[in-house]
């Protein structure tokens, strides 16, 4: 069965719990349900663009995302894990079936699974080209849990890139030249799926989206039609 894991503040627990009973169709589709605040202070609570550095820094994202891979109940009940963000939505029913498939299925041998952009810059951005950027997997993806192998390679990624956003962090450690043999080793275990598709900020079309039948949910905030 399907586990669900809410990170929230503390404060807002209940509130959460609620919320998820009041739908008993939405709970009867986990078996466990699991609460866990990272305890954020304001200064780790951020996202924002660095000028000065060229960069994107969130090191509340880092908090929340590498020590899931440390949770003893997650190791020991699940092989997978899909990092869903709340501007994530489904766009199609069985959502959740099919992120099972992805996970189960033949072709599941792989440590990160999820979309490159589904937009496309055409003016050179902050500091990559579309060339390299569509390489780049956003964090709302399936991830592999309890390979010694994945677990020791983030580890490095924490420790090269402290505050960037992990899924940035990721991206960067992937694409660097001191890592390229590690690469011709690993990058295959870093894989692309349509099941969802990454908008970002841009803006894009839901009827669009729903246009291939195996994509089941969207990660965007600017929904046009």
């Amino acid at each position: 069965t399907a586990g669900l894991m809410w990170r929230c503040f503390v404060q807002a627990r209940e509130r959460v719990q609620a919320a998820l009973e009041s739908v008993p169709q939405a709970r009867a589709c986990f078996g466990n349900v699991y609460f866990m605040s990272a305890n954020l202070t304001d200064e780790q609570d951020v996202y924002y663009f660095s000028d000065r550095e060229r960069r994107y820094v969130s090191p509340g994202t880092t908090f929340m995302f590498y020590p899931l891979f440390g949770k003893k109940d997650l190791v020991e009940k699940y092989g997978y894990f899909f990092y869903m963000e709340p501007d994530t939505v489904p766009i199609r029913a069985k959502w959740l079936h099919a992120l099972y498939s992805e996970s189960i299925g033949a072709d599941n041998k792989f440590w990160v699974k999820g979309t490159d952009p589904a937009y496309y810059v055409k003016r050179r951005s902050y500091y990559w080209s579309y060339e390299v950027e569509k390489k780049h997997i956003n964090g709302n993806a399936i991830y592999r849990l309890g390979n010694d192998c994945f677990n020791r390679l983030l580890k490095r990624v924490e420790y090269e890139y402290t505050d960037n956003p992990f899924d940035m962090a990721m991206y960067n450690y992937r694409i660097h030249k001191a890592h390229s043999n590690e690469m011709k080793v690993y990058g295959h275990l870093f894989a692309y799926s349509p099941i969802i598709r990454n908008y970002g900020h841009f803006p894009y079309s839901l009827s669009k989206a729903r246009q291939n039948p195996k994509t089941f949910l969207v990660h965007g905030v600017n929904q046009r039609a």
